[in-house]
């Protein structure tokens, strides 16, 4: 139970910046969420879509011209879509003797960096970071600010206040 009143007495203690602070970082947090699942949605749903128009014609002579019109049909914002279409632009202006590697735009890598929205999972790490080392500077300067190295019980108040202010950059 103790454990518990000693959690309570932290956020009791926290003041304005530092709750609008780590609403910030929730916020931002939850956003990236949101959008990795719209994200894993729209790609499902384009996969989906291939997959049965190509299990429900399986004498379709299957060629690049022809999986290019379907995917032509599903949703642009797709990034497995996109992939497809950077292949597909890249196979349009190739020479006869080029070879092409598929690996390069429908890969196992390539996709996951693609549909795997590794951009944004990488900045977010960053995001937080870089706010943290935000906070840090700011409750330091929150705790240096009443710091009176003149009288030895204000400074040691102080150094209270700048205990205080540090936990700013914890959180």
């Amino acid at each position: 139970m103790g454990d518990f009143n000693t959690i309570g007495n932290v956020f009791n203690n926290l003041n304005g910046f530092t709750i609008g602070y780590i609403i910030v970082q929730a916020v931002i947090f939850f956003g990236l969420i949101v959008r990795y699942k719209k994200s894993k949605k729209i790609e499902k749903q384009a996969l989906q879509n291939v997959q049965e128009a190509i299990e429900n014609n399986p004498n379709e002579q299957w060629t690049n011209y022809t999986l290019n019109e379907l995917f032509e049909q599903q949703n642009s914002k797709s990034k497995f879509v996109q992939q497809w279409k950077r292949y597909y632009e890249r196979v349009s202006k190739n020479d006869e003797d080029e070879k092409i590697k598929v690996e390069r735009y429908l890969g196992v890598e390539a996709l996951t960096y693609a549909v795997g929205e590794r951009g944004i999972l990488d900045v977010g790490g960053g995001v937080h970071t870089s706010i943290g080392v935000l906070g840090t500077f700011i409750g330091l300067i929150i705790g240096l600010s009443d710091l009176n190295t003149l009288d030895a019980e204000q400074l040691r108040s102080g150094i209270d206040t700048l205990m205080s202010g540090m936990t700013t950059a914890f959180v």
